[in-house]
């Protein structure tokens, strides 16, 4: 840190914060067997303990997580002489909201939660690691926590980066605490009891960065991806143990590769903001109309990925009609949507209004630009300032009427 002045008065701080977080792919956690590290040892314990500190930890837990593991994690923390409480979050996008923070809040009092000695432990999905994030993040000055994410969202996307954001008055992700998390820990064997839709909409977050950054990758991904996906990243084949850890590991690095520099958004030319341009719109308003009143105007909800997916199959073709992108490969990127069981259109892709809605909310967002992603080649990608509600119109009347391949699911 340095100070300078006075200078009329004025003095002018600059400082800077290292951050410093550790991603870890473990299989079967929850069976193992972790030493506290030595006093001095850069290696991070996967449950906060240090040589003689505090082995009491608040759980958050997602219910259906707690249903479905409740009985290891409990083992797992006996195992380790952990002194917890838990704290029970509902699960999926109801559990993003400011009621659920507050909820933390005073759980956090009530088990009187140090401010650094304490780590929360969190297991769920993206969306209680984020709500747990931001409640962490606001809560004496920010709170150290480990975080146990128990989707693919999670381990690819969610819980990588400083953001925890929570939904607020309809929109998506509008509040955001942003904070580290000390260790994750990606367990692919907690998603053999993820369902074959979770499992799709995580794909598609894995989908984003290899269409945005990582022709390797998604090279990988038309070869093995629906086989991998079939197997639920468990490796029940050789090949398909080979396969699971390099698109799981792909998908994690690139994340990370893409964030690294960037933390804190200082910088709003962003690959990975690719299939997040119209998503938060589509997302909320198939939200909203599923809880809806009048029986007409209900509809499904759309996953996370499934609401990337739509945005990234309209990138890519906005890219192709401008001479961006190849039209064999924006066909790749839309068949192998297709096989890794996501949606390329929707009802939703016939309310322009929305989509013009969702545009402009992402302009307020990225300061008053598009900065669009649009893929240039598999791999790379173009920002693009001008898309206009004629060519999102021509794109989604282009996949409206497109032969469809595959057994993916449109949804309703």
């Amino acid at each position: 840190m340095s100070l300078d002045g006075p200078t009329k008065g004025t003095w002018t701080i600059t400082a800077s914060r290292p951050v410093h977080y550790e991603v870890r792919q473990i299989d079967d956690a929850l069976h193992g067997t972790f030493p506290i590290p030595a006093e001095g040892s850069p290696e991070r314990d996967i449950l906060g303990r240090t040589p003689g500190g505090s082995v009491r930890r608040l759980v958050v837990i997602d219910r259906n997580v707690l249903r479905l593991y409740g009985e290891p994690i409990r083992a797992f923390l006996a195992r380790h002489e952990i002194e917890w409480r838990m704290c029970v979050l509902p699960g999926g996008e109801r559990t993003k909201r400011l009621r659920n923070v507050v909820k933390l809040w005073k759980a956090m009092d009530r088990f009187g939660l140090d401010r650094r000695r304490e780590p929360l432990l969190v297991w769920g999905g993206g969306a209680s690691t984020d709500t747990a994030g931001l409640a962490a993040s606001v809560y004496r000055r920010d709170l150290p926590r480990i975080e146990f994410p128990t989707t693919l969202v999670g381990m690819v996307d969610a819980s990588l980066g400083v953001k925890r954001p929570i939904d607020f008055n309809g929109y998506k992700n509008r509040l955001c605490g942003l904070s580290a998390p000390d260790v994750v820990i990606a367990d692919r064997r907690m998603l053999r009891t993820v369902s074959a839709r979770s499992l799709n909409d995580g794909a598609a977050e894995v989908l984003k960065v290899a269409v945005v950054l990582d022709a390797e990758l998604f090279a990988r991904l038309e070869i093995d991806g629906p086989t991998v996906l079939a197997e639920k990243f468990q490796g029940i084949t050789p090949a398909g143990e080979r396969a699971a850890l390099a698109i799981l590991g792909g998908g994690i690095g690139g994340q990370l590769g893409d964030l690294h520099d960037n933390l804190f958004e200082e910088w709003l030319y962003k690959k990975t903001f690719g299939g997040h341009t119209v998503s938060p719109a589509i997302e909320m308003e198939a939200l909203r109309r599923a809880r809806s009143w009048l029986p007409w105007r209900r509809r499904g909800v759309l996953l996370h990925g499934e609401a990337v997916a739509l945005d990234l199959a309209l990138s890519v073709v906005i890219a192709m009609h401008r001479g961006l992108l190849s039209p064999e490969d924006c066909e790749r990127v839309l068949v192998l949507e297709e096989r890794l069981g996501l949606p390329v259109s929707d009802s939703l892709f016939e309310d322009g209004a929305l989509l013009a809605r969702g545009l402009a909310e992402t302009v307020r967002h990225r300061d008053g630009k598009q900065r669009w992603p649009l893929p240039d080649a598999i791999g790379s990608v173009t920002y693009a300032d001008d898309v206009g509600p004629h060519e999102m119109s021509r794109a989604t009347r282009y996949l409206r009427e497109r032969p469809r391949h595959g057994a993916a699911r449109r949804a309703a």
